[in-house]
């Protein structure tokens, strides 16, 4: 649950940084690591599943 809250909060702040402040660049790695981070626990949980 805590893989999902840090991918939550990442998210919030790329939306907060590209819309709010209008950076971009750098900012989108934060999406990319959210995006990376939840598939990521998305294919762990897949096979932990199916053990």
């Amino acid at each position: 649950m805590g893989v999902w809250l840090f991918t939550a909060a990442l998210f919030v702040v790329w939306l907060a940084c590209v819309f709010v402040f209008g950076k971009g660049g750098f900012i989108h790695i934060l999406l990319l690591s959210a995006v990376a981070t939840a598939v990521v626990q998305l294919l762990q949980d897949r096979r932990a599943a199916r053990q």
